[in-house]
């Protein structure tokens, strides 16, 4: 279901556009950040050991980056099952609000421009 949904976004001519006359392609989501959440049941340590981070690097390299993301930030969360997900939530709650305090405005009060910057309109 997700592969499908960014198959639908993440299109030619809005996410990436290929050049005519030679194999590069322009990143035309570029300027803007991507912070993303992964929820699995492979321990993250096990993830980094094992399979060289490879769903990260995909992630990060072979879709957000190729359009333009930059930085992309990516949190593994793991593992889920067995209770795993209960006993790590606290933890888990911390950095994600580590990660979005990050990203919120310094001045309280204060819009930030990263939602009209995306769709394309002047805050």
């Amino acid at each position: 279901m997700l592969k499908g949904l960014i198959d639908r976004l993440l299109l030619p001519g809005f996410a990436f556009s290929y050049h005519a006359d030679d194999p590069w392609w322009d990143r035309l989501l570029a300027g803007r950040s991507a912070d993303v959440l992964i929820t699995m049941d492979t321990p993250p340590l096990f993830l980094r050991l094992s399979y060289g981070n490879a769903v990260i690097k995909r992630w990060r390299k072979q879709v957000l980056e190729f359009c333009g993301f930059r930085p992309v930030r990516i949190l593994a969360l793991g593992p889920v099952r067995k209770g795993a997900a209960e006993k790590s939530l606290p933890g888990w709650e911390a950095r994600i609000a580590k990660l979005a305090r990050s990203i919120r405005p310094k001045e309280p009060g204060k819009k930030s421009p990263r939602l009209a910057a995306f769709l394309g309109r002047n805050p």
